[in-house]
């Protein structure tokens, strides 16, 4: 089981890290002022401010840890300059964690990247 941090920032987007429960490593998952398309582009809006690192729980039971699916958009047709990074340039990121406890499965975070 894995639980996550999300680093907040002021226009509600921001870092997202994973934090495994048993040895306690932290892996950067996304930084939406970098990352998806308008990221690799130069033109994220999100500021990358530090802020607070803060533990996700499950909304209904509050259990910290389950399992985690990332997705990742593509709507668009590719330019001939993005096709050898093509997964690089996505313009959608949703965070969807399962409870541990409950098996819930709820949208943890939704980012528009384009």
């Amino acid at each position: 089981a894995h639980s996550f941090i999300r680093r907040q920032h002021v226009a509600g987007e921001g870092n997202i890290s994973l934090r495994c429960c048993s040895c306690g490593r932290e892996l950067p998952l996304i930084d939406a002022s970098r990352d998806g398309y308008d990221g690799e582009h130069g033109d994220s809006d999100v500021e990358n401010e530090i802020g607070e690192l803060v533990a996700w729980k499950c909304p209904r039971c509050t259990v910290v840890g389950g399992k985690i699916i990332a997705s990742f958009g593509y709507q668009y047709e590719p330019d001939e300059d993005i096709v050898q990074r093509f997964e690089d340039f996505f313009d959608a990121f949703i965070l969807t964690h399962v409870c541990a406890s409950s098996g819930d499965r709820v949208q943890a975070a939704v980012f528009e990247c384009a």
